[in-house]
């Protein structure tokens, strides 16, 4: 069975790389919302919020590795899908200017 995941674009700005990052999956989404869960049960501190945070940590770090892996056959095989991620918003907002981009290839 295949679920469909509808996330809406963050209105405030200072999100757009936290949530709607291209390696957040719905592992990541999961371990946070447990983690949350956790943190509105126990104290803080508590073995089951400790346990909880790593949980999340290697989701995170499996979701960024996997798109790490990824990302090359992306620029090879499918440049548009890979352009279209690096470019998401109108202007130059990656932070990188072309010169630093060219000089880092």
């Amino acid at each position: 069975m295949v679920t469909a995941t509808v996330i809406k674009a963050p209105r405030n700005p200072n999100k757009w790389g936290k949530v709607m990052a291209p390696w957040f999956t719905d592992t990541c989404r999961e371990a946070k919302k447990a983690l949350a869960h956790a943190r509105s049960i126990y104290n803080k501190g508590a073995p089951e919020i400790t346990a909880a945070i790593k949980k999340y940590h290697k989701a995170c770090w499996a979701g960024k590795k996997a798109f790490a892996e990824d990302t090359p056959r992306l620029l090879k095989y499918e440049p548009k899908k890979f352009w279209g991620l690096l470019k998401q918003h109108k202007g130059n907002e990656t932070g990188i200017t072309t010169q630093a981009f060219a000089a880092h290839n």
